[in-house]
């Protein structure tokens, strides 16, 4: 959303535009490809005007990888979510929370499943726990997070508004 790539790029349908429906483009491609495709378009299709993406490191490996999971059937349904709910993924993404930390089955087991987290604690707390873990959760393996407050506000909400599992 932030590179505006629905310019030339439709998520799941619609009215054709210049590049490709990108519910279709993991079936069909590498993360190692698209990675390349962002850094340096014209150089993998030659001829392409799409600029090269403007993002971080992590974020063209989270932006492949969400790629590669996006599929005619889920994209409607990721056309509807909400931009905190985007916001606060690509955060939760960006910074590997996924590495100990469950949604939806996915993840790693080393800290809690996030599912329904917001039945169990508040706003104020979970941004408390990512500011200093140890002070609300003594013996935690989870470092420090101070985001900026856009960003603590989109995580936050984010984990809120997960649904139990």
């Amino acid at each position: 959303r932030r590179e505006k790539c629905e310019t030339c790029h439709n998520l799941a349908g619609g009215e054709a535009k210049m590049g490709p429906t990108l519910a279709t483009v993991g079936s069909r491609r590498t993360a190692d490809w698209m990675i390349a495709h962002f850094r340096h378009p014209s150089a993998v299709v030659p001829g392409s005007p799409m600029p090269p993406v403007q993002v971080s490191e992590v974020e063209l490996n989270c932006l492949s990888a969400f790629l590669l999971k996006v599929t005619p059937e889920n994209a409607l349904a990721l056309e509807k979510v909400p931009e905190f709910a985007m916001q606060g993924a690509m955060i939760y993404q960006m910074n590997m929370c996924g590495t100990c930390h469950t949604i939806n089955g996915m993840g790693g087991k080393d800290g809690p499943p996030l599912n329904g987290v917001g039945q169990r604690r508040t706003k104020q707390w979970l941004a408390g726990h990512f500011r200093d873990p140890q002070k609300l959760s003594p013996g935690s393996l989870m470092p420090p997070y101070d985001f900026p407050p856009g960003e603590m506000e989109a995580v936050v909400a984010y984990l809120m508004a997960l649904p139990p599992s």
